[in-house]
C-alpha cells in the first residue's frame, strides 16, 4: 500500500470509496466532495493498492483568532482494508500536513455510534470536548474531538 498526496486523477477512485463507505443520506455529494478538495487550505491524501484508491482523508485549514486550526472533513477506509493501520497512517499524515501549515490544533466531528473511529481518535491523543445532537442526517449525535498540534 502507498500513501501519497491526492491528485485530481484520483477523484473517481476516491469517490468510489465514499460510495462504498456511506449510503444516502450520509454520503457526500460528488460536487460537495470536489469542493472540499478544491477549497483553499485543503489537504487531501489517498492510500492506494494495485493502482486503486482504498482509503483517503481530507482536512481543511481555518483561521480563528489569528491561529490556524485544521478540521478533518472525512477519513475513509474500505472495509476490507480496516484493521491494518491505514486510518492511523492517514491521520498522522493529516496532522503532519497541518503542522507544516502552522496549525495549532486539529478537530473533528465523529458519529457517537462509530466506536472504531472513536478508538482511533482517542488512541491518537484526541479528547472529546463537546457533543452536537442531531448532527447527522440520520439523527445521530456527533462528538467533537480535538488535539493540540505541537511542533514536532
Amino acid at each position: 500500500m502507498q500513501l501519497r498526496a491526492y491528485s485530481p486523477e484520483d477523484f473517481e477512485g476516491l469517490y468510489s470509496v465514499e460510495e462504498q463507505c456511506f449510503e444516502s443520506p450520509l454520503r457526500f455529494y460528488r460536487e460537495y466532495m470536489r469542493a472540499l478538495i478544491r477549497r483553499k487550505g485543503s489537504m487531501a491524501f489517498v492510500v492506494e493498492e494495485k493502482n486503486c484508491v482504498v482509503a483517503f482523508a481530507i482536512a481543511s485549514l481555518h483561521t480563528k483568532t489569528r491561529r490556524e486550526i485544521a478540521y478533518i472533513e472525512t477519513l475513509e477506509v474500505l472495509e476490507e482494508f480496516r484493521g491494518r493501520g491505514v486510518a492511523g497512517k492517514l491521520l498522522t499524515q493529516l496532522e503532519c500536513a497541518a503542522r507544516s501549515q502552522l496549525a495549532s490544533m486539529m478537530w473533528l466531528h465523529v458519529d457517537c455510534c462509530n466506536e472504531r473511529a472513536i478508538r482511533l481518535y482517542e488512541g491518537h491523543g484526541y479528547s472529546k470536548v463537546n457533543e452536537e445532537v442531531n448532527f447527522y442526517p440520520n439523527g445521530n449525535a456527533a462528538w467533537i474531538y480535538r488535539k493540540p498540534l505541537s511542533a514536532e
